[in-house]
């Protein structure tokens, strides 16, 4: 009992330190979603200010979004973290939540995917790379164009 009680409170640090991630840069904002990178948590993987970067990135959606994307029923927003490649972004987990910030839905994706995707251009996960690889000053290690 005593080790379930300290998972759960583990957990729930854990969760409440993704939402409160303070520090939102925008992306990209339409009638159905905003898009933000947090910059608080934004680190390079090896270091020295070369790609990959890992961040959690933010879908805020609005209320004309309902029903009309992949998400969980009741979706007030969702966090996901990424890592910035030069050739792309793989996602690593997503929680979605509701407005009450209950998660709704999460995701591991860490060992589904062994190559970075690479975005479509112009696409929003195109908008989302360059905008993090701009803001980390790593643009021209990009290998998208």
């Amino acid at each position: 009992m005593k080790r379930l009680i300290c998972l759960l409170t583990l957990l729930l640090t854990l969760n409440a330190g993704i939402c409160s991630a303070a520090n939102w840069q925008w992306i990209y904002s339409d009638d159905y979603y905003g898009l933000y990178f947090d910059s608080d948590s934004l680190y390079f993987k090896y270091g020295g200010g070369r790609l990959p970067c890992i961040t959690w990135v933010k879908w805020q959606y609005t209320g004309a979004s309902q029903g009309k994307f992949a998400v969980p029923q009741n979706t007030d927003f969702s966090l996901m973290k990424v890592q910035i490649s030069p050739e792309g972004y793989i996602p690593l987990e997503e929680y979605f939540y509701d407005d009450d910030d209950n998660v709704l839905y999460y995701g591991n994706y860490a060992n589904y995917f062994n190559q970075p995707l690479t975005p479509i251009k112009d696409s929003l996960a195109d908008k989302m790379v360059r905008a993090i690889a701009n803001y980390t000053g790593t643009t021209k290690q990009l290998k998208l164009d």
